[in-house]
């Protein structure tokens, strides 16, 4: 349902002919959206996953405390991706994913906002993408995220796209393992919380909430900034 405050302006966009357009994020925009790009995505990538990986990116610095996650500015965590993003030396890559939060709950009880991103992303190598996307070391140094950055192998394209894109929030309670390891057990939020991530969600539109680079989006169609060579794709 469209908030109450929403002018007639709003109210016009929310029809779903283009969900990136749509005047705040809900779940419906976010499956028009998987169904609009996922088709897109996998013609461009192909069906060699050699070199098509899920990055989840969680930089310490967007770290909010609960009550708070509405000064997480995701305009100025896109342009520090955006930058991340420039350091790479390949010569083709695409990434699409979205940003989301989850309340982390820390061994000591304490909890927090955890913002972060997860990015489906052809092209550069995994050494590429560690060296492009880790955190500044001081930042890592800070133990406030214990993996800020974790990058996976994708066995399932389509998969790997829609939980990119998601864009869901959730809990995430850390316990020891039966190894001693930390672990994360993934809950939903309670009632608060969801309160919480709903209104961050309604003060953006989809299209700010999704990332996408190496694509550019033109009169609602797609479209693959540079191309795949024979070279690259062997």
């Amino acid at each position: 349902q469209p908030p109450a405050c929403w002018d007639d302006e709003e109210l016009g966009a929310c029809e779903g002919v283009d969900p990136l357009k749509c005047p705040a994020v809900c779940p419906m925009a976010c499956k028009l959206a998987i169904l609009d790009i996922v088709p897109f995505l996998v013609d461009a990538i192909g069906g060699d996953l050699e070199g098509v990986h899920l990055v989840t990116l969680v930089d310490p610095r967007w770290l909010r405390d609960v009550g708070d996650l509405q000064s997480f500015d995701v305009r100025k965590a896109r342009q520090v991706l955006a930058n991340r993003f420039g350091k790479l030396k390949a010569p083709w890559f695409i990434a699409v994913g979205g940003f989301e939060a989850t309340v982390n709950i820390e061994l000591d009880g304490s909890r927090h906002w955890a913002p972060h991103v997860h990015l489906v992303v052809a092209g550069p190598t995994r050494a590429a993408l560690r060296g492009a996307l880790e955190p500044a070391e001081h930042a890592r140094r800070s133990g406030a995220v214990l993996r800020p950055l974790r990058i996976d192998e994708v066995t399932s394209l389509v998969g790997a796209l829609c939980y990119a894109l998601k864009a869901e929030g959730g809990r995430r309670t850390a316990y020891y393992t039966k190894e001693g390891k930390v672990g994360r057990r993934d809950q939903r939020l309670n009632g608060d919380q969801a309160a919480e991530f709903a209104l961050w969600q309604v003060a953006h539109r989809l299209e700010q909430v999704l990332t996408m680079h190496g694509i550019r989006r033109d009169g609602g169609r797609m479209r693959v900034l540079t191309k795949k060579s024979a070279e690259d794709a062997n």
